[in-house]
């Protein structure tokens, strides 16, 4: 016959005649007719009775199982996926303990931490004042000196205590602070210098100034050091000091010659104005209706002509022959001097009774 056992977070499972199943649990279960089956059930009896006292937590554990761990000497509870310490983890001397401070009508309960039979620490979710602390606290059957210990009340969150009026420390690293306990000096010396309180409750500006090295004034030329500073300066510049920026030698002077000429000295290098005078080209001064240029637009001979100017048009007699240096105003193409091409204008429609328009092209 088959037995059906419960159990907690498995549910029912089947113990067949005549085995001893160790896999359902930590105890080992005998189905009906199992030989020396008494030996399981003492052994189980033991087991429970000790709490499956060892270093190693027992096999095949089920929610709700009880275990003694020898290597802390702690009690543990199996939730059904892992083990939790059961065992108290303060006593009178230290750890921490729930303890009630009246508020009003009503109780309000922090957290205390007991070192060597004294309140070290206090947490708390609201702030409170000396005067509403106790003077004293119980914790179980004992009584612990509370008020003394906050001189200044506690604070939201974790307050330190204090002992012949030195606060407890703590020790490590904070992962914020609202200021440092010591206010730090943070100083620039050197060329510049400035300095500032800073205790982390804000942000502070370090004023620099300069030493002064007695060079104030304009100069043309400085020295500079490798800080960047002006350290010393000349009003004039001399001559090596302006071939040096140049990079080369400046002129002493600028002349020009040829068919214009002009000199001048160049002492200062502020601007120059030259005045230029063009050669004299031998042509009187005057006014001519003809004159030769030269190839740069110089005027080289001129002279009072009663020629017919090169390019004229005039009113010929159709009855008299066209002199050879004319060709008729009729769009005809004629070479000109030099062998260029001219085309007279097309003036055929502007007669005036046997006359018509002749063009000189020589």
């Amino acid at each position: 016959m088959v037995y059906n056992i419960y159990i907690a977070g498995t549910g029912n499972v089947s113990l067949p005649d005549s085995k001893l199943n160790t896999t359902f649990t930590s105890l080992a279960l005998p189905g009906r007719n199992t030989s020396n089956y008494g030996l399981s059930l003492n052994q189980n009896l033991v087991n429970l009775l000790q709490n499956f006292a060892s270093i190693n937590a027992p096999a095949h554990a089920v929610q709700g199982q009880l275990w003694y761990e020898t290597s802390t000497q702690e009690l543990k509870i199996y939730s059904g996926s892992s083990w939790s310490s059961i065992t108290p983890s303060s006593d009178s001397n230290a750890g921490s303990h729930s303890v009630a401070i009246p508020v009003g009508a009503t109780n309000y309960y922090i957290t205390v931490l007991l070192s060597n039979a004294q309140v070290v620490a206090a947490f708390s979710e609201i702030v409170f004042s000396p005067a509403l602390l106790p003077a004293v606290i119980e914790i179980g059957s004992l009584q612990y000196a509370f008020s003394s210990r906050f001189p200044t009340g506690l604070i939201q969150g974790l307050t330190m205590a204090t002992e012949a009026g030195n606060l407890f420390a703590m020790q490590g690293r904070a992962s914020s602070a609202d200021v440092l306990s010591t206010p730090r000096a943070i100083s620039i010396s050197g060329d510049a210098q400035g300095t500032a309180i800073f205790d982390g409750s804000q942000n502070i500006n370090i004023a620099v100034t300069f030493g002064n090295i007695n060079v104030a004034g304009t100069y043309n030329k400085v020295v500079v050091d490798n800080g960047g500073r002006v350290i010393a300066g000349n009003v004039n510049l001399g001559n090596v000091d302006i071939t040096t920026a140049l990079g080369y030698t400046p002129l002493a002077s600028v002349s020009l010659s040829g068919d214009a000429s002009v000199s001048t000295a160049v002492t200062d290098g502020t601007n120059v104005d030259l005045t230029v005078n063009l050669a004299n080209s031998g042509v009187t001064a005057g006014t001519y209706n003809s004159v030769t240029v030269n190839a740069k637009g110089i005027v080289t001979q001129g002279q009072i002509s009663l020629d017919m100017p090169l390019y004229g048009i005039i009113m010929w007699p159709q009855s008299y022959p066209v002199p050879s240096n004319f060709r008729v105003c009729n769009g005809q193409s004629a070479t000109g001097p030099d062998g260029q091409t001219i085309t007279t204008p097309d003036l055929r429609t502007f007669t005036l009774g046997s006359t018509t328009f002749i063009m000189r092209i020589s």
